[in-house]
């Protein structure tokens, strides 16, 4: 049996009546031997970004954050990316691994490629996915 850690994480898009957050599973670009290899995926972060001309996800080996203290004792939390991207998914090869993308206005899966979610995304300009959870799915 081979393995692949699936992250769930969730974005907001912007639509015609406001901010919309949609759901994501974004299964890791490798399939491991066994359970313990496939978990060791879990540190991989990951955001859409624009590439030629396309909006794919591109995939870093790990995310930094650190929190710190604004105006008023209130607490913001700053998130970046380490290292270079080590894989993109553009949105046909997400879906052949077995990504899905979901929300909680339909049930069930939305099938809108990525580039109609950010039409105006530019190259300056990465969006954020937030994980959520994880979990180390069997795969033929």
């Amino acid at each position: 049996m081979k393995y692949r850690y699936i992250l769930f994480g969730a974005f907001n898009v912007e639509t015609s009546k406001g901010t919309a957050e949609l759901y994501i599973e974004i299964p890791a670009p490798v399939i491991r031997s066994s359970k313990e290899m496939a978990q060791k995926d879990a540190p991989l972060t990951y955001r859409f970004v624009s590439r030629d001309g396309d909006v794919v996800i591109a995939v870093y080996p790990k995310e930094g954050y650190e929190r710190i203290e604004v105006q008023n004792g209130d607490a913001e939390t700053l998130v970046w990316t380490e290292g270079v991207p080590i894989f993109f998914y553009t949105y046909e090869e997400f879906k052949k691994a077995g990504g899905v993308i979901r929300t909680n206005i339909v049930e069930g899966e939305i099938d809108i490629p990525f580039k109609k979610l950010f039409p105006d995304l530019g190259s300056d300009k990465e969006i954020y996915i937030d994980a959520e959870s994880g979990w180390t799915d069997e795969v033929e």
